[in-house]
């Protein structure tokens, strides 16, 4: 189904960004919670976006076109927390990008690279709020299934019986598995709705191609008023760090790579979108601005 029957207007989202005092662009929305977009049903759900951040700088730029479709009026009943570190058995370098998440998230983004054991208890309480009310949680798993595993088992220890089902947890990338401790990784497929799509990496298989060395999108992305200071930030830093694990081959080049997207657009429902430009075409410019 479209994404424009799919989702309701009625709800408003009010955003703005101080490209000098790095202004998080998330405020409080009224809304009407009645709405069902994709396989998500606000007022009962949550979404957790789960970002590694290692060594990979590609998170910074999927961290931001999270922040960019969660800006749009239609998502603004989304119940949602970004959460930066999740990473898993991988070596290398953490990519440092507070600003990224803190002008994306405002204080719905947690920071399980620093302070974990904190960033676990805050997620799991919120997630453990979503359950008792009766909602799922919906993970975008934008890197490994550590954290996944551990929220679930302090959900499981503290709520004997609780159907672990109701976690959906949606993965695109086989380098991602891999890089999952083991053991954790099969203990989530076993228990949560573990859901394997197409890699965003990559066109025609089903996913969106969130992956270009393509930077004509740039002058648009950047003059938009709500969020062109984030994307100028994940664009500064990851152009900055890029290569200090791995090199991504569409950053270096100049152009996007938010790949761990497509997790999203699988829940959201707007996988039907061919690439990056489709993306902005969607979401860029739809943003409710102060008056």
């Amino acid at each position: 189904m479209p994404l424009h029957r799919l989702l309701s207007l009625s709800c408003l989202l009010v955003a703005a960004a101080s490209c000098g005092e790095q202004t998080p662009l998330v405020v409080e929305a009224e809304c009407d919670t009645s709405q069902q977009i994709g396989e998500f049903e606000t007022g009962r759900d949550l979404f957790l976006a789960h970002f590694d951040v290692k060594t990979d700088v590609d998170d910074l730029h999927a961290a931001a076109a999270v922040a960019t479709f969660l800006r749009d009026p239609r998502f603004a009943c989304v119940e949602y927390r970004a959460i930066a570190g999740t990473y898993g058995t991988q070596e290398g370098d953490y990519v440092e990008g507070p600003n990224v998440f803190e002008l994306g998230f405002g204080q719905r983004w947690h920071d399980a690279h620093h302070d974990r054991a904190t960033a676990l208890l805050e997620v799991t309480t919120a997630v453990r709020r979503t359950l008792n009310a009766g909602g799922d949680v919906w993970i975008m798993e934008g890197g490994q299934s550590d954290f996944t595993h551990d929220v679930m088992m302090e959900i499981k220890g503290a709520t004997p019986g609780i159907d672990l089902k109701r976690f959906h947890v949606v993965q695109h990338s086989d380098w991602n598995e891999g890089t999952t401790t083991p053991e954790k990784l099969a203990w989530v497929k076993e228990q949560s709705d573990y859901r394997k799509i197409a890699d965003g990496n990559f066109s025609t298989n089903g996913t969106p191609n969130y992956n270009t060395p393509d930077r004509a999108d740039w002058g648009r992305v950047l003059a938009d008023p709500t969020v062109g200071t984030l994307w100028l930030e994940a664009k500064t830093i990851g152009e900055r760090h890029n290569g200090d694990g791995y090199l991504n081959p569409s950053i270096a080049a100049g152009g996007f790579d938010f790949s761990d997207t497509a997790e999203a657009s699988h829940i959201f429902g707007f996988q039907d979108q061919a690439d990056a430009s489709a993306f902005f075409d969607a979401f860029l410019g739809t943003e409710t601005q102060d008056e």
